[in-house]
C-alpha cells in the first residue's frame, strides 16, 4: 500500500517530501520517521529524483555507528 502510493506520486512529480504525512496520516503512524521508512524499497531511479529532497531526510534519522 505505502510503496504504492509512493511510486505513483513519484511517477506524477509530486514532491514526496510534501506528500508523507498524508500517507502518515492515512497509515495512522504517529511519527513521519515511521512513514519515511517506506521510501527505501522504492526503485533506484528515486536516488535520481528531485521528488525528494535529501537532505532533510537524512537528517530526519540519526546516523549509526558501525
Amino acid at each position: 500500500m505505502a510503496s504504492a502510493c509512493l511510486n505513483n506520486w513519484l511517477d506524477e512529480g509530486k514532491d514526496l517530501m510534501a506528500m508523507l504525512p498524508y500517507l502518515r496520516a492515512y497509515m495512522g503512524h504517529g511519527s513521519l520517521n515511521e512513514t519515511a521508512y517506506y521510501i527505501h524499497i522504492l526503485p533506484e531511479n528515486l536516488m535520481k529524483s528531485s521528488a525528494v529532497d535529501w537532505n532533510k531526510f537524512n537528517a530526519m534519522f540519526p546516523e549509526v555507528a558501525v
